[in-house]
């Protein structure tokens, strides 16, 4: 697929082409430049005021060390073989609260198992900081969590009353997010804590504050095994469900942070005649439709039934944000569906196009018995369940040992990586030794930190920053469309069961182009023109290509003129520099070394032909931005493009 007709298929189709234009322009003029004087100097600044450094037992570990020893070495998983285990690296992690914000994971809370002295591990053991990955960075995965990547900062326990047992708590509570603070809700012992607020970390400044939470007192449950989500760019969190049996759903609102609200809405059911439901430890997400988003509920346990038995994977729970109402789905299956289960995770990828979001659930269990190792896709609004052959799977690898995990947390990452966090597996994380009662070992072969590519749903070894998302090819043959989108099934088998669920996933929320505080954008309508801005712009149907097409030749011909005239350019001064006599002060290898020509491999100083400038092969300069390549084995730079 050209770069030409990706854009096409995007959403943002003249932004799209514009970035392509003015990158072009770049690319040539970098090019230029570098082809002469040379690649610049290259800056490492870190600006993240995050120390990567270690926590408390941590310390306590490496303080301990009677004698240095050496790292031990991997011998069951392929991405350890080529780095050694240290004192402070995370062997497992379960029981945490994660959340996203900005290009951070954070998470805290939960059990942590730790590499100590001699590679013994620890018990699980509480971590009173704050946890982050920096998903701008490279870092490896199926790998143990190391202090070389995994950042933390510590937490004020005196902040609130609650903290230090919120940050002891297992599966209990959630963190809220903005688009740049964290709010610790729920978790712990709360019983001297002040019901209206909650400790707040700012990402920009790396500072904790408490706030006060104006339109109740809700801060008075544990919270265990309930379901939440974020929705930054609305500053709008929820919470609903769990073990405590707190009724209605939690919405918590930091839209205006000069006056953060919360509500429990107990009321509202849709047409459809749904009330809010009180499941246990299924699974929540966003989905940006309607007029001001909805979150499907699925999965996980009735509450209301005395034995709290499984919810089927056919019953979706739509809460539409705009109307407070709740509404019922029946999903189908490709013949199947999942089977019932709790703890499992969730992600959420878009279609290029919008014409479709893939919901990805990976593991899970069934009464604490059966772990689930398995992937599925959720294709919305045809809410047909899609079972996934998934690639590259370690642990499946595993001589006959049990594999799946459950209570792990999931981050999508551009649509287009699921990272998984933590878990417990159906093998023990930490391994006795034959003969050693005393001594404990990592299995290596079960990772705290995994990453799923949602477009070819293969698990890979290392985390790369702006990858693009596609729909895979187990999605479009089944509900039609193409790479891009372009889906033909655009609601569930038998129609909507409700007129109001028709004209919510009709309408498509504006993707957001930068980061703004908060977005107050009204959604698109596919049958109306909508206009735009300069942070969004509305979602486009496929049937609106041929203005497209039309805007892309023009861009391109300008594009293909440009690269002319500046080969023209380039060459005319080429020449006449070549002629310039030469002093003494000039011998010629000086001047050939301060060229800093491009070279290829070892074959020693050669210079860019014409043919190959001007057949530039790139990808669309859609967001997220791709890179550009040089045919052959030319090693450029690129200008920064200011995107994570």
């Amino acid at each position: 697929m050209n770069s030409t007709s990706i854009c096409e298929a995007a959403t943002d189709a003249i932004p799209c082409l514009r970035r392509r234009f003015y990158r072009h322009l770049n690319f040539v003029a970098t090019t230029l430049l570098r082809f002469w004087f040379g690649p610049p100097e290259l800056s490492h600044k870190d600006n993240d005021t995050r120390s990567p450094g270690v926590s408390d037992t941590i310390l306590y570990f490496a303080r301990n060390a009677s004698s240095p020893t050496p790292p031990m070495l991997s011998k069951q998983s392929d991405s350890l073989e080529t780095r050694a285990i240290g004192i402070g690296d995370i062997c497992s992690v379960q029981g945490q609260r994660s959340t996203l914000v900005d290009h951070y994971i954070f998470f805290m809370g939960g059990g942590y198992k730790i590499v100590g002295p001699d590679g013994n591990v620890s018990d699980w053991t509480s971590e009173h900081v704050l946890f982050s990955l920096d998903l701008s960075t490279t870092f490896p995965v199926e790998t143990l969590l190391s202090p070389d990547f995994l950042h933390n900062t510590s937490i004020p326990l005196d902040i609130v009353p609650s903290m230090l047992s919120q940050t002891e708590s297992y599966w209990a509570g959630a963190l809220f997010a903005s688009n740049d603070s964290i709010y610790v809700y729920g978790g712990g012992d709360l019983s001297g804590a002040a019901e209206n607020i909650l400790a707040s970390y700012n990402v920009t400044t790396s500072t904790w504050n408490p706030v006060t939470v104006s339109g109740g007192d809700f801060e008075n449950n544990p919270r265990m095994f309930g379901q939440s989500v974020s929705i930054p760019a609305s500053g709008l969190a929820f919470f609903v469900g769990g073990t405590d049996g707190v009724q209605g759903m939690l919405r918590f609102d930091e839209s205006d942070s000069s006056r953060i609200s919360w509500t429990n809405q107990t009321l509202g059911p849709g047409s459809s005649g749904i009330s809010v439901p009180g499941s246990v430890a299924g699974g929540m997400v966003y989905l940006p439709v309607g007029k001001g988003g909805v979150l499907l509920l699925l999965g996980g346990s009735n509450a209301a039934l005395p034995n709290w038995e499984m919810l089927s994977m056919a019953n979706i729970g739509v809460y539409d944000i705009d109307s407070s109402s709740w509404y019922l789905v029946t999903a189908t299956g490709t013949p199947d569906i999942p089977n019932g289960r709790t703890e499992f995770c969730l992600g959420v990828s878009r279609a290029p196009d919008d014409s479709s979001f893939q919901v990805t659930l990976y593991g899970g269990t069934l009464e604490n018995e059966t772990y689930y190792d398995d992937v599925w896709v959720l294709s919305v609004p045809s809410f047909l369940w899609i079972r996934v052959q998934d690639t590259d799977n370690q642990e499946l690898v595993n001589n006959g040992r049990g594999t799946g995990r459950k209570g792990h947390t999931c981050a999508m990452w551009e649509d287009s990586q699921m990272i998984v966090l933590g878990g417990i597996y159906a093998v023990n994380a930490a391994t006795k030794p034959q003969g050693q009662h005393n001594f404990s070992v990592c299995d290596t072969l079960y990772s705290p930190i995994r990453l799923l590519d949602t477009s070819t749903y293969s698990w890979e070894s290392e985390y790369t920053p702006n990858n693009t998302y596609i729909v895979p090819l187990l999605v479009s043959a089944v509900i039609g469309g193409d790479p891009s989108g372009k889906a033909n099934l655009t609601m569930p088998r038998g129609g909507w069961n409700d007129s109001s669920l028709a004209d919510i996933f009709s309408k498509v929320l504006p993707r957001i182009n930068a980061t703004p505080s908060h977005s107050t954008s009204s959604p698109s309508d596919p049958s109306k023109p909508s206009s735009t801005s300069s942070a969004q712009w509305p979602a486009t149907t496929p049937s609106s290509h041929t203005s497209k097409r039309l805007i892309g030749g023009s861009v391109v011909g300008v594009i293909a003129a440009v690269v002319l005239v500046s080969m023209i350019v380039l060459t005319v001064w080429r020449r006449k520099r070549m002629q310039k006599p030469m002093t003494i002060s000039d011998p010629p290898a000086t001047r050939r070394s301060s060229y800093r020509k491009p070279e290829l491999a070892d074959n020693g100083i050669l210079e860019l032909p014409n043919t190959e400038l001007q057949n530039v092969h790139e990808l669309a300069i859609c967001s997220p931005p791709h890179r550009a390549e040089l045919l052959g084995h030319y090693e450029g730079y690129e200008l920064a493009t200011g995107s994570h």
